[in-house]
């Protein structure tokens, strides 16, 4: 996000997990699951939720990109 200059909001509780639990700092932080995650402009969602669909791979929104470039972790609560 520093290359690009901008920064998001990332709903934790948005943030799919194996197991029906709260993330901890050190178990967002370790892994390679950011393999998993992209960014879109918002004009291509119905587009990406249809390849979704259509190859079976569930995708989740998390969040989204703001300018500015703080990254902030939110609770699920507040609206995208």
């Amino acid at each position: 996000m520093t290359a690009s200059k901008v920064g998001a909001n990332v709903y934790l509780e948005k943030i799919p997990t194996f197991l029906s639990k709260s993330l901890s700092s050190e178990e967002m932080n370790k892994g390679d699951d950011y393999e998993i995650l992209f960014t879109s402009d918002k004009t291509n969602k119905e587009k990406i939720e249809g390849i979704s669909k259509q190859e079976k791979i569930p995708i989740c929104e998390i969040g989204l990109i703001k300018k500015g470039m703080k990254c902030r972790l939110l609770p699920q609560k507040e609206i995208f």
